[in-house]
């Protein structure tokens, strides 16, 4: 029996009864986020930055750990141990008092408070009293995103009997007052049986509908939910996206396809592909900057990160890279871009110039982008 395959069937042991007759495809299937299959120096996942801008967090996935870094010079700040392996970061956005809100690979969800950087303000596990039989497993976190109100949604996955189902839930966190996470869920959906292994499905909001977006690693779909009713359609995607970024109020998204190493452009409303451009093999990564109007791609088997004109897809600039890039993140202002690589364990901050000229309708996008700093906490 593979590494990989007895460190999915170990994950799976977190519920006893579901380990007994979780089937061997789902262990295969909806496996553990094996921290081994990416490179050394703790495999940086995600990251993000503070709501004040002058921190990032960086979820290490193979040290088990939260990094807090300081975002002037790199310089790592303090290290949070965590129980379990994170796979991803919720940014504080909005209010400055909302938390960084992490997920692990099981169920549990923390958050990390603003003003107290070096401990967990609070952990949650919200799935142990969705076991409606002995033949369901307990929820996993698949995804997380934060809606305009600051309440957080979360995609959970299980088997349902011998289905693979996928629910969206959304918790409203009282940071300040420590109140009780508030749930409103909508319903189970069966899942495709192709779906593949991430240790992160991509989940964006389209602010202008309040849509949550959701797409499928490995099954060709991006899912579009309403906040109140629920799911509404599929749209027809690459083979296997795994980055995904709104453009604005256009009513389309840029989906990144790591089969494929191209990057869609698709209409929300009719799923109507209506451009796509090669990115680079292992395209997993998009960080849309509407103040500039780039739309930054990152693929993990490419040397670069591109900005890509999000109307006609050229590539505007290219960012140095390693390859190995696997998560973006833009501070509040839009004037840095923070890329993390699991292969070398590097997290680099970009600075991208003066968004002055882009905002007085300026053509030339491509000056003033230079490297700040590259950091292995």
């Amino acid at each position: 029996m593979s590494a990989r395959r007895v460190s999915r069937s170990a994950w799976i042991a977190l519920s006893a009864g579901a380990a007994v007759l979780a089937s061997s495809w789902m262990v295969e299937r909806w496996g553990a986020r094996d921290g081994a299959r990416f490179g050394r120096a703790g495999a940086p996942v995600d990251v993000a930055f503070s709501a004040s801008g002058d921190r990032v967090f960086v979820a290490a996935a193979e040290d088990r750990a939260i990094w807090v870094l300081d975002s002037a010079s790199g310089r790592r700040v303090s290290r949070q141990g965590l129980d379990q392996t994170p796979t991803g970061l919720v940014p504080a956005s909005g209010p400055p008092l909302l938390p960084q809100v992490l997920f692990t690979q099981t169920t549990e969800t923390c958050e990390l408070h603003p003003f107290r950087e070096r401990t967990l303000a609070s952990c949650h596990r919200p799935g142990d009293a969705d076991v409606e039989s002995a033949r369901d497993t307990v929820p996993l976190v698949l995804g997380a995103v934060r809606d305009v109100d600051g309440s957080v949604v979360f995609a959970l996955g299980r088997l349902q009997g011998a289905e693979p189902v996928v629910e969206l839930r959304r918790y409203t966190v009282e940071p300040v007052h420590r109140q009780p996470w508030s749930l409103q869920k909508s319903r189970w959906l069966p899942v495709p049986r192709d779906f593949a292994y991430a240790e992160r499905w991509p989940m964006v909001v389209d602010e202008a509908t309040r849509h949550v977006l959701l797409a499928l690693p490995g099954t060709s779909q991006l899912w579009v939910f309403d906040t109140e009713l629920g799911f509404l359609r599929s749209v027809g995607v690459g083979p296997d996206p795994r980055g995904l970024a709104v453009l604005g109020d256009a009513g389309q998204a840029l989906v990144a396809d790591a089969e494929l190493g191209q990057v869609w452009k698709v209409a929300l409303d009719s799923g109507e592909l209506l451009a796509k451009v090669d990115a680079g093999g292992g395209a997993r990564a998009i960080a849309f900057d509407p103040r500039r109007g780039i739309a930054w791609v990152a693929a993990s088997h490419a040397d670069a990160i591109l900005g890509l004109d999000p109307g006609s897809l050229r590539t505007l600039v290219r960012l140095p890279a390693r390859e190995g890039t696997h998560a973006l993140a833009l501070d509040a202002s839009g004037g840095r871009l923070i890329a993390s690589n699991t292969r070398d364990g590097t997290v680099t901050c970009f600075g991208l110039g003066d968004v002055g000229a882009a905002e007085r309708g300026a053509t030339d996008r491509r000056t003033g982008f230079r490297t700040l700093w590259q950091a292995t906490p």
